[in-house]
């Protein structure tokens, strides 16, 4: 895994490792990805396993592509086809961009929704409390990542989120 590769730092001190070492094993590195303009997909991996969106993991022997890297776009290569693959781009609150200049909030940890701020229809402001998420006895704020509407609205207070739950959208423009 391409991803996976960029981890590695060279340095022979085990501290400066990026790679999920733990002492029971190794732990699953996430990646949300995007190959072309397809939706993002979770990517796991772990040592030679990859597991794609959630699926059983599959050990990776050296499959035969070409890759190269164009700033932060990978370019893979096998059998006369060619594909683009790039992180999900996200902002500090958890956030993903979507080519309508909109923004989709996620829950950043699974939990309970403490607080929805907003109501469906509501003008928001880039930086704006919309959704608070309890995780682990600790209040996560998710805020709007741009100034726009209030879109969707499918988070309740008092219910159960995954990571990544989709908690509001926001068409950008007031």
């Amino acid at each position: 895994m391409e991803w996976a590769r960029r981890l590695r730092s060279g340095d022979p001190d085990p501290w400066a490792a990026a790679d999920g070492w733990r002492l029971g094993g190794t732990a699953w590195t996430t990646w949300r990805l995007v190959v072309g303009t397809q939706e993002a997909v979770e990517v796991r991996v772990r040592g030679a396993e990859v597991s794609i969106g959630g699926a059983t993991p599959l050990t990776v022997n050296g499959h035969p592509y070409a890759t190269a890297w164009d700033g932060e776009t990978l370019w893979l290569g096998a059998e006369g086809r060619t594909w683009t693959v790039h992180e999900e781009i996200r902002t500090h609150s958890g956030a993903s961009g979507s080519p309508g200049g909109g923004g989709v909030l996620r829950s950043p940890m699974p939990g309970t929704v403490l607080a929805v701020k907003v109501a469906q229809g509501d003008q928001v402001t880039a930086g704006q409390p919309v959704v608070i998420v309890e995780a682990m006895k600790m209040e996560h704020t998710v805020t709007a990542p741009l100034d726009g509407v209030v879109t969707r609205l499918p988070a309740r207070a008092g219910a159960q989120v995954k990571l990544d739950e989709v908690l509001a959208e926001i068409s950008g423009g007031a």
